[in-house]
């Protein structure tokens, strides 16, 4: 599978891969590998495939770091390893990002882009036509795992906690099932073959966009942040950059704006919720949580606030304090409660 790049590059799965394993090891790399990564680089299919690996991981980051890595890609330097090692966690996403805007100021000055072209329908890569595949692939995450796919099409899915995923693709579409949890979809511009998401009770068709999609009981919440999707439930909308829908068992209850940060709260490990039902918190949390939470009590109490996924315990906390509910921990999980 090829997915045709402007200006006559071929950006093949192979290289996505390749592109993938850089991303996941770059807080590991030995000064001798930094080396290697930088020599991958002057490839420009390389480049355009760590670009679009990097387009859907990376966040903003220090412009010492960029500088740092143009430099050594210009010059063919290995990277300097610092005194201290950092936390790991903040020099992936540093070093990851710092790649990311890199390889995005490489593809505008290196006449790639189409001013001509909009959010939602860029010009820098297409779809090829596929055969039909003998079945769909499922793609499943357990608790606190987080995993990212990089469809045979060139697109990225970003899967949270518990969750799974079934894609069928065929001549005329690309399908992905959400059975359960969340999503972050980078979808590659495809018009000839639309790429549509099925959450049962709605459907979500793109051609080429970035957008986010969370099946929390019979609720689904929809985020768009780069283009535009069509949804169709019991009316369609479409959503621009910057605008979501919430629905509740196929209907549509409301659409409105909000502002898109470059990757959803989730990504990062929080949640961010505002006047929803606790059980949805609750539900989203155990997709994180190696010790069950479980609710007894009102379902019509609501909640608003940051919640950490990388610790239930200050979660829990969290929501004991915002709400005043009593929280019991017991050996297989914790019971969140009104008090008596």
């Amino acid at each position: 599978m090829e997915s045709r790049i402007s200006g006559n590059n071929d950006m093949t799965a192979s290289a996505l891969d390749e592109a993938a394993d850089w991303f996941d090891r770059m807080d590991e790399l030995t000064p001798k590998e930094h080396q290697e990564f930088a020599t991958w680089l002057t490839s420009d299919t390389n480049k355009l495939a760590f670009k679009k690996i990097a387009s859907a991981m990376g966040q903003p980051e220090v412009h010492a770091r960029v500088h740092a890595l143009s430099k050594a890609l210009e010059q063919n330097q290995s990277f300097k390893k610092p005194a201290k090692k950092p936390n790991r966690f903040n020099t992936y996403i540093s070093l990851a990002t710092a790649a990311s805007l890199v390889i995005f100021a490489f593809y505008f000055s290196g006449g790639y882009f189409n001013s001509n072209s909009s959010a939602g329908n860029s010009s820098f890569a297409s779809v090829p036509p596929v055969t039909a595949s003998n079945g769909p692939e499922v793609f499943t995450t357990s608790i606190a795992q987080e995993k990212t796919n990089i469809l045979n099409d060139g697109s990225v899915v970003y899967q949270s906690g518990n969750s799974q995923i079934r894609v069928a693709y065929n001549d005329e579409k690309r399908e992905v099932k959400l059975a359960k949890g969340q999503a972050y979809f980078d979808v590659m511009h495809g018009p000839e073959r639309p790429f549509v998401v099925d959450v049962e009770s709605a459907t979500i068709t793109v051609v080429g966009t970035a957008f986010d999609v969370d099946r929390v009981g019979a609720s689904t919440q929809i985020k768009v942040y780069e283009g535009i999707v069509r949804v169709e439930a019991d009316r369609l909308v479409l959503l621009h950059k910057g605008e979501q829908a919430s629905l509740v068992d196929g209907v549509i209850q409301k659409t409105s704006s909000f502002h898109p940060q470059q990757l959803p709260s989730w990504r990062t490990g929080w949640i961010e919720i505002e006047d929803e039902p606790i059980g949805h918190l609750i539900t989203r949390l155990n997709r994180y949580s190696k010790k069950p939470l479980a609710y007894l009590g009102d379902p019509a109490v609501s909640i608003s606030g940051r919640f950490n996924l990388r610790s239930t315990y200050e979660s829990v906390e969290l929501i004991s304090l915002a709400t005043g509910l009593a929280i019991e921990e017991l050996e297989s999980r914790y019971v969140i409660r009104q008090a008596e």
